[in-house]
């Protein structure tokens, strides 16, 4: 995982950065994935400052959507190409999108717990892609 661990203003804050092992070699969804890493690491931010707690419900409402968007994408890309696994990574994806919305329901964001809840939620989303995305990387 490429996910460093970051001291500012005496706060842990962990930023997340693409880089091309999470490569799938689909053109749309490494784009994709690339936009939903600098949005983890956008909200990751917001979370370990604190002074910007307001801004992270507009950052999770807009990584929602995008996450939808391109989990939609991702599932056609499989379907048109017959991934017998589709049915499995389907169920992953609505299981993430489960936990996001009830992370954005049920905080305030200024907790440390908010924070590890997002850590959680952010290092979940890349083992997906190293080990589910890859498998169908690697049918395709």
């Amino acid at each position: 995982m490429n996910a460093d661990l970051k001291h500012e203003k005496g706060v842990n804050m962990i930023t997340y950065a693409w880089d091309e092992t999470y490569a799938v070699d689909v053109e749309i969804l490494d784009q994709q994935h690339k936009v939903i890493f600098d949005s983890l690491r956008k909200i990751s931010c917001a979370l370990a400052d604190g002074s910007d707690t307001g801004s992270v419900p507009s950052l999770l409402d807009a990584f929602d959507i995008y996450c939808k968007v391109h989990f939609f994408d991702e599932e056609r890309v499989m379907e048109t190409a017959g991934f017998p696994h589709l049915e499995l990574h389907r169920k992953q994806h609505e299981l993430f999108i489960h936990g996001l919305e009830t992370f954005k329901a049920s905080h305030s964001f200024r907790t440390s717990s908010a924070q590890d809840e997002f850590v959680t939620m952010a290092e979940w989303f890349i083992r997906h892609v190293v080990t589910y995305d890859r498998e169908y990387a690697d049918f395709l």
